[in-house]
Parts: structure tokens; C-alpha cells; sequence
């Protein structure tokens, strides 16, 4: 759903959404505008990351674009990530309320 104040362009925003995997608890959420530039996206990730007051084990993200995003924080951090399809997430009804799948 595009969102903007008038008078400004409505714009689609980006979802970032961590859910644990087990469980499907959703862990942090946020909605930013679609122009971040990597930096912005990877500060994103991790003021998620800083709100769980946990490092993950392991990150699962859907596609390679993400993936791009994800992994030098991941790196850094000795996190393993992995890309492929995420039931837990495609499940939840907050995906596809916030993020319009």
C-alpha cells in the first residue's frame, strides 16, 4: 500500500521483518522509505539485531538482494546466513498486512 503525506509522491515502503523460526515470533519490525542506500539498509538491520538484546545463530533471508544487505553485518559478526524460503515469515499475518505479499 503506498503511503506519503500530501503533497509529496506516495511511495511503497521497505519491510524489514525478523521472525524466529520455531516459534514465529515476530522479533522487531520497521517500515522505512524505499530510497535508503545500503548503508541506511544495513543500519536497519541492525537496530533490529540491538532490540532483540540477542545475536541470532543464524539469518535466513528470501533472495539474494537481501542477502547483499545482510552479509557483511553477518560476517562481521560470525553469524551464518543462509537464502531460501522462509515459511515462518511468508506465514505470518503481519507480513502481509506491512508488507502487502
Amino acid at each position: 500500500m503506498p503511503i506519503g503525506q500530501l503533497p509529496e509522491r506516495p511511495h511503497f515502503p521497505i519491510c524489514f521483518l525478523a521472525v524466529e523460526t520455531k516459534l514465529g515470533l515476530i522479533l522487531g519490525t520497521n517500515l522505512t522509505e524505499p530510497w535508503l542506500n545500503l548503508s541506511q539498509k544495513q543500519d536497519e538491520v541492525i537496530h533490529i539485531l540491538t532490540e532483540t538484546n540477542q545475536l541470532p545463530g543464524e539469518i535466513r533471508v528470501k533472495s539474494d538482494k537481501v542477502r547483499k544487505i545482510v552479509e557483511p553485518i553477518t560476517s562481521i559478526l560470525g553469524i551464518k546466513l543462509r537464502v531460501g524460503s522462509l515459511p515462518m515469515l511468508e506465514q505470518a499475518d503481519l507480513y502481509e498486512h506491512m508488507c502487502g505479499r
